[in-house]
Parts: C-alpha cells; structure tokens; sequence
C-alpha cells in the first residue's frame, strides 16, 4: 500500500477497534472507498454546483463540495484535496471559460467562483482550519435517537452507528467497541467508562461571527476576542451536555443484566 493509501486508510479506518487483523484492517478501508465510489488511486471528486457562490457567504458554503469532495469530505487526504482543487481550477478559471464553456451558466460571475474554489482549498489544505471547519461540518449528524419502545429493543443497531459516528472527536485511540448482548461485564465497563469521560477536540472557532482582523484598535480586538471566546465555551457545554445525553439516554440491557447478576451474587455471599 503506498504512503497516500494508507494516510487515506487511517483517516478512514473507524477508531472503534484495536487493529490487530490487516486483512480485517484492508477489507474495511476498501469497502469504505468502495461505498464512495471510489478506489484507491482513482479520483474520487464529483460534480457540485457552482454557480451560485458568493465569496462574501464562504462560511456558509459547502467546502469539499466546491471540490467536488462531497463524498470523501473529512476522509479525503492531502493528496485527495490537492488534485481536487487542481481538477477544479483547470475547470472553472476565468481564463479557461472560453474552452470550457459548459462549466457555469452564461450568467454566472466567473471572478465569484474562482474566489470560492481558492478559499475552499486555502481552509482545506490548512490543518488548523480544516479541524476547524470539520468539527463543524453541516453534513455531520448531531442527533441522538430517541429512547423509543423501538430503539430498546433494537439497541445495538440504533445506538452503534451513532457512537461509531462521533467517535470521530476523540483525542485518545484506541476507542472501546459498543459490542454485543454477548460482551462481558469489562468490556462494558470499559465502553462507558470511556464514554462518560470523553475527550473531544471538536472546537466552534469557525462559527465565530465577530472578525478579529476587523477590528480597529486593539481595545476593540480584545472585545472581539472576548465575545468569540465566551460564545466557544457555550457551544462547547453543549457538545459536552449532547455527548452525555448519548450516553445516558441509552437503555442497555447489559447493564441491567450485570446488575441483577450483582445483586444475585452478593446476595449468596450473605447466606
């Protein structure tokens, strides 16, 4: 497997497992690319509507999609976005509309555009603020399921792949599996002590709505700094309160089922 494969392998490898099975390791990272339509080496970019971008509403576009990277969005390597954004330029320069005269509509504003694909690549290509932008990315689901007459008795296939989700934010690895109704008492302790005590790196910086750079002194800047920061702590109690609500919400029969078998066992010892 080549470097840019596997750097594509581990941003896509789910962090919920100990790899200790390559050939496990290698049929889940192809089946990933292959739900992508993609494969390694191939290019994985698709069509995204640009004709309508305004670079004065950048952060209210759709970054890999102006890349055509809809698909592979925080899974897409460095490799990945560098050849996107080389495909994307080729397609969409001014000085190449002439040729391609298919790429946008008459009516289009071609300089609006091609200002858009270069803020997209600058946030992209840019480790800092691609974190920034993926910790906030709109097609990221922060939903948690309901706790439903339905969702209990289907627990692990309604509870997993949400866990599987935003197990993403972790700073630690490995991350401990949700398992099944056959896991042992450590296994489940060792899911939810986990779980309880999460570590994300997930940040709100790119929501910031006050520009330090649009500050005029340097009292102002210090108030601009201040507004964005209390605003950061907000969203952030509330990322920690959903991620509690994930894992509090949930009715695990393992639980209550090494509960009673405590009981039962503390029970014979008094006897």
């Amino acid at each position: 497997m080549s470097q840019e494969n596997e750097e594509r392998a581990l941003v896509l490898l789910p962090p919920i497992r100990n790899i200790g099975d390559p050939q496990w390791y290698r049929e889940y990272v192809e089946a990933q690319l292959d739900r992508d339509g993609c494969s390694f080496g191939n290019d994985c970019t698709e069509e995204f509507d640009l004709s309508q971008l305004d670079p004065l509403e950048w952060k209210d576009q759709d970054h890999y999609g102006v890349l055509g990277l809809a698909r592979l969005r925080h899974n897409a390597s460095s490799d990945d976005i560098r050849r996107a954004y080389r495909k994307t330029v080729i397609k969409y320069h001014p000085d190449k509309q002439d040729v391609n005269n298919e790429a946008l509509p008459p009516d289009s504003d071609q300089d609006a555009v091609f200002t858009c694909i270069k803020i997209a690549y600058e946030i992209l290509s840019n480790p800092r603020k691609r974190r920034a932008y993926d910790s906030v990315d709109p097609n990221f689901d922060d939903t948690i399921p309901a706790v439903t007459d339905y969702n209990k008795e289907h627990f692990f296939e309604v509870f997993a792949p949400v866990f599987r989700s935003n197990a993403r934010w972790s700073n630690k690895r490995p991350i401990p599996m949700l398992g099944d109704d056959l896991s042992p008492y450590d296994k489940v302790d060792q899911f939810y002590t986990f779980w309880y005590n999460f570590d994300s790196w997930r940040e709100f910086a790119y929501e910031d709505q006050e520009e330090i750079d649009m500050a005029e002194n340097r009292e102002e800047r210090r108030w601009i700094e201040k507004q964005n920061k209390s605003e950061r702590q907000r969203k952030r109690r509330e990322e920690i309160q959903r991620l509690r609500d994930l894992v509090g919400k949930p009715i695990d029969f393992r639980c209550v089922k090494f509960y009673i078998h405590f009981l039962h066992t503390r029970q014979c010892v008094q006897m």
